[in-house]
């Protein structure tokens, strides 16, 4: 089962096996983070509280597509 690291300041989703120096939530205190949350929780804030996936949600697929974006658009 995929962990989950949701960012409360931000309001963003972080796939925890997907993580890296560019999600912002490793620069937030813990308090401001939550970590124990099934999928059904996470599809919550994503429809009905307006939270956003980060971009290492989907895998190392989206970050590298993410990533060709930033230095080509």
């Amino acid at each position: 089962m995929a962990g989950f690291l949701v960012d409360h300041h931000h309001k963003e989703v972080h796939r925890t096996t997907f993580m890296n120096d560019r999600c912002n939530v490793l620069k937030l205190p813990p308090s401001e983070r939550i970590t124990k949350l099934n999928e059904g929780e996470v599809q919550a804030l994503l429809d009905a509280y307006g939270y956003q996936k980060c971009t290492c949600f989907d895998g190392p697929e989206m970050i590298a597509t993410h990533t060709h974006e930033l230095l080509y658009e």
